[in-house]
């Protein structure tokens, strides 16, 4: 099992390092920086078809692997209530002290960068994070990731449970066997399910919007995506109990079919956001709203499948690297947005050239949260067994 779970594990820290990548680029966009913590004069066109595609499918890919392991990770533990008691050692208490000690930086640097704010860090704190600016940033990820392995974690022990009271002999995870991909007709039902779902969540709440609850966002919910994902994570439940083969091509032409239809999908989505991403065509007009709706549904599956696909035949092993990587790959993802908006600020100050300062920015960004999580934060007992 763990041998078959391996290329899993390396597409998962794969994609946190994409999410580093992603947020390092939202300083150079050339349309507009999401409101980012550190604006730069420095931009170029290239980090916004970087910063659309990170945006779309790295967090349903992570959904998708959470949900995968979802069902193994019931099934080792002795009851529920153990394994709900474990996901809150690993997702809350990361979050709360991740609000308390991490995502304040990100808050003085921009208050620094934006208004030249001339406080210490300790009275920026106590005078101005604690009392009512204290914010989850990219930390949503683990409360939402919580609350979703809470619903489903139950949903799948009352199926465990209803199926030994009917005597099935059959193991909820299937029968062992290594099925291939499900059929084209699946795909297709759960691809028009993502569509429908995403335009009209999108319809009614804009793309990007966040709830924010609790002072400035202690608990941030992405409207529009939520439905994505829920409806990634259950795929990927749904992958895990069918033991599906990603191996499989799902085109006569294997992966090179996929990459051709992956390229043009992503093509296309890029053209389709010049023209209208950001604009009040997107959320006035309901035709233009579905092809966004499509592209973007389009490109969250094709970028996922193709990565499944390659890691399953290609990266299906384990070194001292991805291992390495795959200790630290949920505490780079804590700590790399504060290493990431610190270098950003240091690099507004510096006249070259926007590919360089992005370059700089994820070499120190990558390279200083791995350190800091494998000889410091691995290192305390403590957090050690969180991490």
């Amino acid at each position: 099992m763990s041998q078959r779970l391996d290329y899993l594990d390396n597409l998962r820290w794969f994609l946190v390092l994409n999410v580093v990548g992603y947020h390092a680029t939202l300083a150079y966009m050339s349309l507009g920086s999401y409101q980012w913590p550190i604006p730069d004069d420095e931009s170029h066109v290239i980090f916004d078809g970087l910063a659309r595609l990170g945006d779309i499918f790295s967090m349903p890919s992570l959904f998708f692997i959470a949900g995968y392991f979802l069902v193994p990770s019931l099934k080792r533990s002795t009851n529920i209530w153990i394994f709900i008691k474990k996901k809150i050692l690993r997702l809350c208490i990361p979050f709360i002290l991740g609000i308390v000690f991490l995502t304040p930086i990100n808050s003085y640097v921009e208050e620094i960068s934006k208004t030249g704010y001339g406080q210490g860090y300790l009275s920026f704190l106590v005078n101005q994070y604690y009392p009512g600016r204290m914010t989850a940033d990219h930390l949503w990820y683990l409360m939402f990731l919580f609350a979703l392995t809470v619903l489903f974690s139950i949903a799948v022990s009352l199926t465990m449970i209803k199926r030994r009271k009917s005597s099935d002999k059959k193991d909820l995870q299937g029968n062992g066997a290594v099925n291939t991909t499900p059929p084209l007709r699946i795909l297709m039902l759960f691809f028009i399910t993502t569509v429908m779902a995403y335009f009209i969540s999108s319809g009614v709440y804009i793309d990007n919007q966040w709830l924010k609850i609790g002072q400035e966002g202690i608990i941030r919910i992405q409207l529009s995506r939520t439905p994505l994902y829920f409806l990634y994570f259950g795929f990927g439940i749904y992958a895990s109990v069918k033991n599906l083969d990603f191996s499989a091509s799902i085109t006569k032409s294997g992966d090179l079919g996929m990459v051709i239809v992956t390229t043009m999908v992503v093509i296309g989505m890029w053209i389709f956001s010049l023209f209208f991403y950001k604009t009040p065509l997107l959320i006035e007009n309901s035709y233009i709203r579905f092809f966004n709706a499509a592209f973007h549904c389009a490109t969250i599956l094709c970028m996922l499948w193709l990565l499944l696909s390659i890691f399953s035949k290609k990266y299906n092993y384990t070194n001292r690297f991805t291992k390495l990587m795959n200790e630290n790959s949920y505490s780079i993802y804590l700590v790399h947005m504060p290493i990431v908006i610190v270098c950003q600020y240091a690099m507004s100050q510096l006249e070259i050239s926007a590919l360089l300062k992005y370059s700089v920015v994820v070499l120190l960004a990558l390279t200083l949260s791995l350190v800091i999580s494998h000889f410091f934060l691995r290192q305390i007992p403590g957090l050690r067994r969180v991490l």
